[in-house]
């Protein structure tokens, strides 16, 4: 499976949990891609623009709290691919795991055991400056 890996390289240790999830997953028989500011900090890997990553792989992993979700999700949504968030932050609402998780994660991912949920997202269209510009709009609700 192509494994898109984005983080937030400004929570600590997102590039160690990084570089531990894309050893274990080419172990594994899975290939990785990262986001630019990723590579850059974990050496020796070609970074993308998150927007060719959620084009090539199968699966985007969001390293962060809930603000690298969302981001990876606007980029992802689109093009209909799943983000699963790994919490690095405080509180996460919008993240499956945490970096404890990670084993189960990745056992997930091995036995095609993954759970994909849908979540509403709201389109619109904004006007700026006489041009439509189109946004999906996602994050958490209760009912």
């Amino acid at each position: 499976m192509v494994i898109g890996i984005a983080a937030n390289t400004t929570k600590p240790g997102a590039a160690d949990v990084a570089v531990r999830l894309a050893k274990e997953l080419t172990e594994r028989g899975h290939e990785c891609l990262y986001e630019e500011d990723l590579a850059a900090n974990i050496g020796g890997a070609q970074g993308l623009p998150l927007c060719l990553i959620c084009g090539r792989a199968e699966l985007i992993l969001a390293l962060g709290g809930d603000g690298t979700v969302l981001r990876a999700v606007n980029v992802a949504a689109g093009m209909q691919k799943p983000v699963l968030g790994i919490n690095l932050g405080r509180v996460g609402f919008l993240s499956e795991a945490s970096p404890d998780e990670i084993e189960d994660v990745l056992s997930a991912i091995d036995k095609n055991e993954l759970t994909l949920g849908t979540r509403n997202m709201l389109q619109a269209q904004l006007l700026n400056h006489g041009e439509d510009v189109p946004r999906l709009i996602f994050n958490s609700s209760t009912k």
